[in-house]
């Protein structure tokens, strides 16, 4: 497999009578960044049966890029919906005689999807919610859950040269604060 990049010799041809220039890789790309490769068009000529063919890269008008550029898109866009094995709904019966489909082969009772998704929502937006309380609380927060999460609230107090009520007076009003936020996001 090789690339090959075909240039017109003639820009000004517009797709008529052309003449081919024949370029390696260095030269195509110095001709592409240089005054005489500006305003002009290529299409890459490339299957996906056989990838031992050349890759082509041919001059092309605008009409005939703008073209090309919207089925390649619309290639690439469904490439990446379409695996190499296919895709399977779950919504197609398992033969005609069946009125089951693979959703009641391969329902998990066990999952909880949307709990799981909530749980992940409320991580990600938990550093945002630490934020919004004040630092005495962000503190107790940081402590008790994060770097002590073994140590009871008195050890931690003692730690801190504080009252042990004190200190689980602001962590239940951290929790409140935490739980009125995300009660706030719903």
């Amino acid at each position: 497999m090789s690339n090959k990049y075909l240039v017109w010799k003639d820009a000004s041809c517009n797709g008529q009578n052309i003449e081919w220039i024949d370029m390696n890789g260095t030269d195509f790309f110095h001709f592409l960044n240089s005054d005489e490769g500006k305003d002009r068009y290529f299409i890459l000529l490339d299957n996906d049966v056989c990838p031992d063919d050349d890759v082509i890269f041919i001059e092309a008008t605008e009409g005939q890029y703008n073209e090309w550029y919207k089925e390649y898109c619309h290639h690439c866009y469904l490439n990446r919906f379409y695996p190499e094995g296919g895709i399977l709904s779950l919504d197609m019966s398992l033969s005609n005689e069946d009125v089951c489909s693979y959703h009641e082969i391969a329902v998990d009772v066990n999952v909880d999807v949307a709990g799981t998704a909530i749980d992940a929502a409320m991580i990600n937006t938990l550093p945002y919610a630490l934020s919004t309380l004040s630092p005495v609380r962000r503190e107790a927060i940081r402590l008790k859950y994060f770097k002590y999460p073994n140590k009871s609230d008195a050890e931690i107090a003692t730690l801190l040269f504080i009252n042990a009520e004190a200190f689980e007076d602001r962590r239940r009003q951290a929790i409140r604060d935490l739980k009125n936020f995300y009660h706030g996001i719903r």
